[in-house]
């Protein structure tokens, strides 16, 4: 095998060294979590997993200042089709978030509402928008680049 001059150099130095000093500045060691792992089943999970779910924080938030209307409920959100925002309410009310109310009249109309458990996703909501306009005032959203056309490229 042949070395180099420099390379023997370079062992003998780091061989000359003292071992703590190698490890503290070249060894990284992980460090525990000062809080612990999350207790087992935690609930984090399965409650952003569901406020992640499609539409659920727009319904939720259309529904905290009154009951709502599956129509109105619908020109709220815009572009959802009324076969997902029947899912979605129907999932809503039998996780007992919302209520689902017949109205006797003709033709009859159906009233959504939250629930008292339902209400208290409302100070989640508001902290997320709070954060989220922080967020927003950080890093504003840049808009996409329009792609250059020749017409652009000629003035």
């Amino acid at each position: 095998m042949v070395t180099s001059a420099g390379s023997r150099r370079r062992f003998s130095l780091l061989s000359a060294m003292p071992q703590t000093f190698f490890q503290e500045c070249f060894i990284i060691r992980p460090k525990r979590s000062k809080i612990g792992a999350p207790p087992e089943g935690c609930p984090l999970e399965g409650c952003l997993s569901f406020l992640g779910g499609a539409w659920t924080t727009k319904i939720l938030w259309y529904l905290r200042a009154e009951p709502r209307r599956f129509g109105d409920l619908k020109r709220d959100l815009g572009k959802i089709s009324a076969k997902v925002l029947t899912t979605r309410l129907r999932e809503l009310e039998e996780r007992g978030i919302i209520t689902r109310t017949v109205m006797p009249t003709s033709p009859p109309t159906v009233e959504y509402a939250l629930t008292s458990f339902g209400m208290k996703f409302q100070p989640v909501l508001d902290a997320i928008v709070e954060v989220g306009s922080e967020l927003q005032k950080r890093y504003p959203l840049r808009k996409k680049s329009q792609p250059h056309s020749q017409a652009n490229t000629m003035n």
